[in-house]
């Protein structure tokens, strides 16, 4: 399949969706939202995405990404039982193989019971996102503003824990508040199917970033109008197949000025013994253009531990937003000694909520 053939099948899968589809522009739908079904105690969601990639050294594809569903099921007053079941690359097109469903594959991303003890304290049990920086809790794509995600986002740390954790908002003076999370994971003993390389699109032989065991908190405060918010993350952690336990450090956050929008997000690694620390950061700007498109640019760099993780990778994209939970993204990626983590060429997606 050409590239203009890919972006034109994308672009019309999105303007179809989004003469059909009523909501605000211009702004990311909320997460996990979803339609009530029975007396209002299961609701479903998800979200869907179509993706174009033509990158350096790799066949030219369009596929099926990410079809994802969750599920809200409150079967009393405080107590909640989410799941988020996806089929990743369900459907690919390529010129070698045609249409295939080969690479389809079914994942279990969350599944947890939740049970609200008070207004500002939650107690979760099961597997659920790691409280690491901001992106990885809102990694789906229609809420986030590139097709691609920032290095430091997925090989620093793994992007699910399984174990148990408190969390809540705790109000402070000025309308401000805190989000906090602290967490305990066992995902050796309680989900030891958990693959060895947890990385989107990557596949790099002998390498981990799967927890067996890790003890960690986050802080997230919200403060002027909720339009800022820095965030700081920290964890103790043993790494599937690597010797000595590590520390690792994060601190994110994201300003938002007159439809314009700076995220960033900085994570350090470092063992307890020998073993090479890693860190890598990245910064983004997202501004309005016209209407409901944005411009966005990033800059990102990570120092890992192997030669073929230390990269310096920019992103320019363009993100259209004509119904909130829509959005189809276009981006050039380019890099220094990113061949094999990120390597340089064009991604396009379309996502939409439901």
């Amino acid at each position: 399949m050409s590239r203009a053939g890919a972006l034109l099948l994308l672009a019309t899968f999105c303007v179809a969706a989004g003469a059909q589809t009523d909501g605000d522009a211009g702004a990311s739908p909320a997460p996990e939202r979803g339609r009530f079904l029975f007396d209002r105690r299961l609701q479903l969601g998800g979200y869907l995405t179509l993706r174009f990639r033509d990158l350096d050294g790799e066949q030219a594809r369009f596929d099926l990404r990410d079809a994802s569903l969750f599920v809200n099921w409150k079967p009393a007053e405080r107590w909640l039982v989410f799941s988020e079941l996806e089929l990743e690359n369900a459907i690919t097109v390529d010129d070698d193989r045609g249409v295939d469903v080969g690479d389809a594959e079914a994942a279990l991303e969350r599944l947890y019971v939740e049970y609200g003890a008070r207004s500002w304290l939650n107690l979760r049990a099961g597997k659920f996102l790691t409280p690491v920086g901001r992106w990885n809790q809102l990694h789906a794509d229609p809420l986030v503003w590139t097709v691609s995600r920032p290095l430091v986002t997925t090989l620093a740390f793994a992007n699910q824990a399984t174990g148990v954790a408190a969390h809540g908002v705790i109000p402070v003076q000025g309308g401000n508040s805190i989000d906090y999370i602290i967490y305990v994971d066992d995902s050796q003993a309680l989900d030891p199917a958990a693959e060895k390389g947890a990385t989107e699109d990557i596949a790099l032989p002998g390498f981990s970033n799967v927890f067996d065991n890790a003890a960690g908190a986050q802080l997230r405060y919200h403060f002027w109008g909720d339009q800022a918010e820095l965030g700081i993350s920290y964890a103790n952690v043993d790494i599937r197949d690597r010797r000595e336990r590590n520390h690792l450090t994060g601190v994110d956050g994201r300003v938002r000025w007159h439809g314009a929008e700076f995220t960033s997000e900085l994570v350090y690694r470092a063992s307890e013994g020998r073993e090479e620390s890693e860190w890598g950061a990245y910064a983004q700007v997202v501004v309005p253009v016209v209407d409901h498109v944005f411009g966005v640019f990033r800059y990102e760099r990570y120092d890992g531990s192997r030669s073929y993780t230390r990269v310096r990778v920019a992103t320019l994209g363009l993100a259209w937003r004509p119904r909130s939970p829509l959005v189809f993204k276009l981006e050039y990626r380019t890099g220094d000694d990113n061949e094999r983590v990120a390597p340089s060429g064009v991604l396009a997606s379309f996502g939409i909520m439901f």
